[in-house]
């Protein structure tokens, strides 16, 4: 984010440390156009471009471009007088530390102010933030019919190749494939799906409030007096801008909004499949080698219903000559190995439970960096500002 401020001079009539505008550019906009292999090679070190852009006037306190809220006049910018408040020329430089390519460092570092902040206060009833939730869930539902847009595209045989390859998939999946290879064959299905039929947004880059048509039926206002209306807008606020918050997250994990984020996202993914489909072999060879699946499950169904003879006997004491015997032998010869054993053990659940948290940890990384709707739009607006030669 870079602020320009007025020092009033001869060429520009402004009063001295007066705020004109800002420049505002995504991270993203650093390894937008770098490729795949460039995304995971660790020699990759910097990511670095430079351009011209102009200066819009959003607020002084702004740090990221909003949405405008569709038939709602004053949502959006104040077109300036003249035709440009300026141009200026920026570079920008990413340099990562030793040992991380940049998708590594996704799932490392967490970003540094993590999308879903920015949402507004929606304690207080907002008639632009109503709008706002409802037209997100429209686009929501929106963008879904790409999917069913694409079956119907599969069945017609619209891309051949796509359809062919499907229909083998399918074939194999069916007859062939053994039921341990069904995780793996499915998530390279739902990749494939996604990167042969690419979500399109729907939303529309309105710039300046001169552009906007007010709505008629969207009030400005609610009356303070209606208390029970107020409790009942405030709730519909809410549900309606968090459930398209976490539906369109959802949607964007997939649909290459953020284009590394997917990837890493989909490798993930794939990754996970490859375990469950790992656990699903051992446990098939388990049951056709060690113990037989019926056989398991009766021995569980007996644990449960028929308790163990040891548990049903009570044991008579030892005499206090026997117990005084057996302490002092226990005493002469510590059994050294069950120590060991339990300190390997309590070391292998200490190792468990780090990898467990040090997982949870990359999957929250993850999908931290999963867009929204208004960091999809904060992006496509700042893409506007830089000029293009």
């Amino acid at each position: 984010v870079v602020s320009l401020y007025g020092k009033g001079n001869e060429t520009l009539v402004a009063v001295p440390d007066t705020y004109l505008g800002k420049v505002i550019v995504p991270m993203s906009r650093l390894y937008r156009n770098e490729s795949i292999l460039e995304w995971f090679s660790k020699s990759k070190k910097v990511f670095e471009f430079q351009s011209w852009f102009q200066v819009y006037p959003v607020k002084e306190s702004q740090r990221y471009f909003e949405a405008v809220v569709p038939g709602l006049p004053g949502t959006g910018m104040d077109r300036p007088k003249t035709d440009s408040l300026g141009e200026i020329f920026m570079s920008f430089r990413l340099e990562l530390n030793d040992g991380f390519s940049l998708a590594n460092a996704f799932t490392h570092h967490g970003p540094f102010k993590p999308i879903g902040v920015r949402q507004a206060n929606l304690d207080s009833v907002n008639p632009a933030m109503i709008k706002m939730g409802v037209e997100r869930l429209k686009c929501v539902k929106q963008n879904a019919l790409v999917w069913k847009n694409g079956f119907m595209s599969l069945q017609s045989w619209k891309q051949p190749s796509v359809s062919a390859c499907v229909t083998l998939w399918w074939t194999y999946s069916c007859l062939s494939a053994p039921a341990y290879q069904y995780p793996c064959l499915f998530v390279l299905f739902f990749i494939f799906f996604n990167v042969a039929f690419q979500q399109e947004h729907c939303d529309e880059i309105i710039l300046w409030n001169d552009e906007i048509v007010k709505d008629p039926s969207l009030p400005d206002t609610i009356p303070k007096k209606l208390r029970l209306l107020q409790k009942i807008l405030v709730g519909l606020q809410k549900l309606t801008n968090m459930a398209s918050f976490h539906l369109e997250r959802i949607q964007n994990s997939s649909n290459f909004a953020d284009r590394v984020a997917s990837t890493v996202f989909f490798l993930m993914l794939f990754v996970f499949s490859l375990l469950l489909s790992a656990l699903l072999k051992l446990a098939e060879l388990l049951f056709s080698y060690v113990v037989p699946f019926h056989i398991l499950v009766y021995l569980i169904g007996l644990q449960l219903l028929v308790p163990l003879p040891l548990s049903a006997i009570k044991l008579t004491p030892p005499s206090s000559e026997e117990a005084a015997d057996s302490k002092a032998e226990s005493n002469n010869t510590p059994n050294e190995n069950v120590k060991s054993i339990r300190n390997r053990l309590r070391t292998w659940r200490e190792k468990a439970q780090l990898s467990l948290l040090l997982l949870s940890r990359y999957i929250r990384h993850i999908f931290a960096r999963i867009p929204d709707s208004n960091e999809i739009m904060h992006r496509k607006i700042a893409r506007t500002q830089e000029l293009v030669e």
